[in-house]
């Protein structure tokens, strides 16, 4: 059987230091336990919303085709 999972994203602490420099690492980790299920909760939806546009691309591509 193929993959069962596609499209991982992982956030890690570098990440948020982009938009806090000054943090420590430490900070950064605390910032992005308290958050973890809001970003999951916010990928999810925004994943959802970019398979529904890869859809709509592919159903006209499909129709300009035909």
């Amino acid at each position: 059987m193929g993959r069962k999972e596609f499209a991982k994203v992982v956030w890690r602490t570098e990440d948020v230091r982009e938009f806090r420099p000054r943090w420590g690492l430490k900070r950064c980790e605390a910032f992005l336990a308290r958050n973890e299920r809001r970003i999951q909760y916010r990928m999810s939806v925004r994943g959802l919303e970019a398979i529904q546009g890869c859809l709509d691309y592919e159903d006209a591509e499909a129709k300009a085709k035909a």
